[in-house]
């Protein structure tokens, strides 16, 4: 691919609604107003076309919870027509009222579920599936034996402790993966337009014994998952994890502890992520993102995505700023 250039588009992050079930202590899209969500003539309208003439292969669907959209169904269907492999990221707490209308056009569930057990599900995300979500990836692979199926998991002060029991779990399980993610706090990652809440920071922030446990516990983890293959990042990832929360209780910039990894990572140069309020950027954790228009005016067809993936590519400072800390396509 030639730097700056747009004729690569191997996958768009579709955040078809802002709505949500959950109450994540790490989130605040559940509290965002007013609700907003995509209708089926923007997806025919906007959608579609860049899929079709960029041959996009992945589309993923996010939310908020996109399965509490009413027309989700249809979207996933005109979605599918064009042949772009489909993955369904969610929390499972309505999956059950819809998926036998949407299976058919569903290649990969991705499952966000950040404890063990229960209860701490509950206090972690305010829903009380827990035992549903362990049991779809069966369910899954019974009605569809091609599926792909993967587990997400949010580390933070409250899971800390959880982490080898959860592993032990979920490798049992008939899952393809299991993902990990730290906590993303920049002010203008997901579109944000206000602060972090203190709230978030609260339970992000480890203390230095919590830090201790935490890197016990991801070697661990490690070690376990060894013969089995079920952690989709490289041990290189889960020590970078380490240092990242050392660095938030430090409270200094990023980059000071992270100054080796001041390479982006492709998605900037392959993606783009279009928003329930129909806006493109090249990345959720990147401060760059603008109105769709239509036709000559779509920032796709333009210079927007071009002189952002140029100025990417020539500027190591840039990358230092918003790439060199972000932990979330790493591994």
């Amino acid at each position: 691919m030639k730097n700056g250039s747009i004729d690569r588009l191997d996958r768009i992050f579709l955040v078809v609604t802002n709505h949500c079930n959950a109450g994540c202590k790490l989130c605040h899209y559940w509290k965002t107003k007013p609700k907003t969500s995509l209708s089926l003539p923007v997806i025919q309208q906007k959608i579609i076309p860049l899929i079709s003439k960029y041959n996009v292969g992945l589309t993923f669907i996010t939310g908020g919870e996109p399965t509490l959209l009413p027309h989700l169904t249809e979207i996933l269907r005109v979605l599918k027509e064009t042949g772009t492999r489909i993955t369904l990221i969610t929390n499972g707490g309505r999956l059950n009222a819809v998926f036998d209308e949407i299976k058919d056009y569903v290649d990969a569930y991705m499952f966000s579920i950040d404890a063990s057990n229960e209860t701490l599900h509950h206090e972690i995300r305010g829903l009380d599936n827990f035992d549903e979500i362990i049991a779809w990836p069966g369910r899954i692979l019974d009605q569809q034996p091609s599926a792909q199926v993967a587990f997400t998991y949010l580390l933070q002060e409250k899971n800390v402790h959880d982490l080898v029991d959860f592993y032990l779990l979920a490798a049992d399980l008939p899952i393809d993966a299991i993902f990990f993610n730290v906590p993303e706090l920049k002010p203008y990652c997901f579109g944000r337009q206000e602060d972090i809440p203190a709230e978030s920071w609260e339970n992000a922030i480890l203390d230095d014994k919590e830090i201790d446990l935490l890197e016990k516990n991801l070697k661990k983890m490690v070690r376990l998952d060894r013969g089995r293959g079920r952690l989709f990042q490289r041990e290189a990832f889960f020590d970078n994890c380490v240092r990242y929360f050392r660095s938030l209780r430090k409270e200094h910039d990023a980059e000071e502890e992270l100054n080796d990894l001041n390479e982006v990572c492709q998605v900037p140069f392959t993606s783009i992520v279009f928003d329930e309020s129909q806006r493109i950027s090249p990345c959720f954790y990147l401060p760059y993102s603008v109105p769709f228009g239509s036709g000559e005016e779509d920032p796709v067809d333009g210079e927007y995505l071009k002189s952002i993936r140029k100025e990417i590519s020539n500027n190591p400072e840039l990358r230092k700023k918003y790439c060199s800390f972000c932990l979330q396509f790493q591994g």
